[in-house]
């Protein structure tokens, strides 16, 4: 799946679903076959030791 079209169906998720938790979109990643997992992670720019996401 093109990447940001990817995008798109992420953010329309989480406008449609209030608290949307890394979990669901996982799920969402998972629904649409897109291949999310990697060296990447979600870090707090304040905190070094508060990492949100990795995967």
């Amino acid at each position: 799946m093109n990447r940001n079209r990817m995008k798109q169906i992420i953010l329309e998720y989480i406008k449609n679903n209030d608290s949307t938790s890394f979990v669901e979109i996982e799920n969402v990643f998972e629904e649409q076959g897109f291949k999310y997992k990697g060296n990447g992670a979600y870090t707090s720019g304040n905190h070094k030791n508060i990492i949100f996401w990795v995967g």
